[in-house]
């Protein structure tokens, strides 16, 4: 009886030996890595979003393109992000803050041509934002899954801030 006491006293030294020595060797997840994941969680919803209205509400067919677009490479965006969050024990918003929630608002009311310059000039300056969110993360986070994360999505989210500059300028929006 002594023995087995004396095993399972060993063995639970052993397992908080362990979990011990993991916690210390895990790089931690620093804060600035959490607001990162819940600020492009939140750009990726509300780009979705404002996707789906361009597919409704856009007049012309670059409007609806570039809409569709963000809806398929913003899903496919979040959808990996959520993963990471999810192994991380992280814990995203359901849906866009304030400041987009306005944003998305103020595109339901547009129509017509007055709907494709708001939404083109929201995405110039989403996307701009994005950008500048995603190189601060690549450039300070230490966290590998991140890290890689980001250097994968950086370029697709410059490809659309190029596309939307296009476009704008398509849609004689000058100043994009």
């Amino acid at each position: 009886m002594k023995k087995l006491l004396l095993c399972s006293i060993a063995a639970i030294a052993v397992c908080l030996l362990l979990l011990s020595f993991n916690k210390r060797n895990a790089p931690e997840l620093s804060q600035a890595d959490r607001d990162f994941m819940t600020k492009a969680a939140i750009a990726n919803m509300a780009e979705i979003q404002a996707g789906q209205l361009a597919l409704g509400q856009g007049i012309s067919d670059t409007v609806k393109t570039f809409g569709q677009n963000m809806v398929t490479d913003h899903t496919t965006c979040l959808t990996e992000l959520k993963a990471i969050a999810d192994s991380m024990q992280v814990t995203l918003p359901s849906q866009p803050d304030n400041e987009h929630a306005m944003v998305l608002q103020t595109l339901m009311q547009k129509k017509g041509h007055d709907f494709d310059r708001a939404y083109l000039m929201a995405q110039l300056k989403g996307h701009q934002q994005a950008v500048a969110l995603f190189k601060t993360e690549w450039n300070s986070t230490t966290n590998t899954r991140l890290k890689a994360f980001t250097a994968k999505y950086l370029p697709i989210i410059q490809m659309h801030l190029q596309m939307v500059q296009s476009a704008g300028g398509m849609q004689g929006m000058k100043g994009m």
